[in-house]
């Protein structure tokens, strides 16, 4: 692959991006944290390995052209430049034994992810005392998926996840709520399984016994499903709810279980991203962007599995939302744990 494949002739030389370029974008997406955007100003620089690495994950075409004619970035070369910096500034770690593994799996050559890598495990023994109550949900007798989102224990053996998830399996009929009919009209069931981590087999499920509660379309979009309590085995510790209305730039993290989503057209951006291991139990920093009433706007890194996600304040460990829906790379939304609580 040739470089100057990727740059448009201007004043009859073959121009790349140039720092300001890259450091513009990196004051945007990381604004609101002075210590990520020294890091990625640091060790993010306009090489030719960048370039070329990067276009040739989204998949650009050789004639496009980054750059116009004043040297500035066109929309596709913007596009290149957020992308980079997104990818550098929201890693996505694995959990091994239930506990946050300091591992960013991905297939990225630089050494950015030290300045979340150095909060996480300062706050290890908190993240690490939610991370049980996650769990995925599993579903049988369905007649297309195994799993259809994540939730987690809000109390002793109340699970939320989101109203989109519950009604993969459940229903509200005139009697309350139910599981709907699945393969050959036989009911569906559901089970939450505590586990689900790469690279083990092991699992730690629990029946759901009721669904108790899914929101309606004018709500928010919230269920709560209730566990069957079993002899001699206990249910996770569950989390508390942030008794505070959430605040802007607070330092969060998603725990949930993303799955592989052909929608996003930059599949080879997101392998990049995610280490191409879906399914399973991950961690994912970010900050909280913006309040909005009953939601919250996140940028953690997310996906379609993670749709029930807990969203935790890393400083307290208490819950601080529940994710329900994203736009890939742009931003992320939760209920806030204000409206969990009412």
């Amino acid at each position: 692959m040739k470089l100057h494949a990727f740059w448009r002739r201007v004043g009859g030389k073959m121009k790349p991006f140039t720092q300001e370029h890259l450091n513009e974008t990196v004051q945007r997406v990381a604004a609101r944290d002075d210590e990520l955007r020294k890091e990625l100003q640091d060790k993010l620089q306009p090489s030719d390995e960048l370039v070329e690495e990067q276009a040739e994950t989204l998949g650009f075409a050789k004639a496009i052209p980054l750059l116009d004619k004043n040297a500035k970035p066109t929309r596709e070369g913007r596009r290149l430049l957020e992308t980079i910096v997104r990818a550098e500034a929201h890693p996505v770690l694995l959990i091994r034994d239930n506990t946050v593994a300091f591992e960013i799996l991905s297939t990225r050559r630089r050494d950015t992810g030290t300045t979340w890598i150095s909060r996480l495990r300062d706050r290890a023994s908190t993240i690490n005392g939610v991370i049980p109550a996650v769990g995925r949900v599993e579903v049988s007798n369905h007649p297309d998926y195994t799993w259809v989102g994540t939730g987690w224990l809000l109390d002793h053996d109340l699970i939320v996840t989101n109203r989109h998830v519950a009604r993969e399996f459940a229903r509200r009929g005139q009697q309350g709520f139910s599981f709907r009919a699945g393969l050959d009209g036989v009911s569906m069931s559901c089970t939450l399984d505590f586990l689900e981590e790469y690279e083990r087999s092991s699992e730690s499920t629990f029946i759901v016994e009721s669904v108790v509660w899914i929101s309606s379309y004018s709500d928010t979009d919230v269920a709560f499903l209730r566990l069957r309590q079993e002899p001699q085995r206990t249910f996770p510790s569950p989390v508390p709810l942030c008794e505070t209305t959430p605040v802007e730039d607070a330092f969060i993290a998603t725990i949930g279980y993303p799955a592989r989503d052909n929608r996003i057209p930059d599949q080879r951006l997101v392998r990049r991203l995610f280490g191409d291991v879906y399914e399973k139990k991950r961690l994912a920093p970010g900050q909280i962007m913006r309040v909005n009433g009953d939601e919250i706007e996140h940028d953690c890194s997310t996906l379609g599995g993670n749709s029930g996600s807990l969203v935790m304040d890393l400083t307290t460990g208490c819950a601080v939302g529940l994710h329900f829906a994203g736009q890939y790379m742009t931003a992320n939304y939760a209920v806030s744990s204000t409206k969990l609580a009412s």
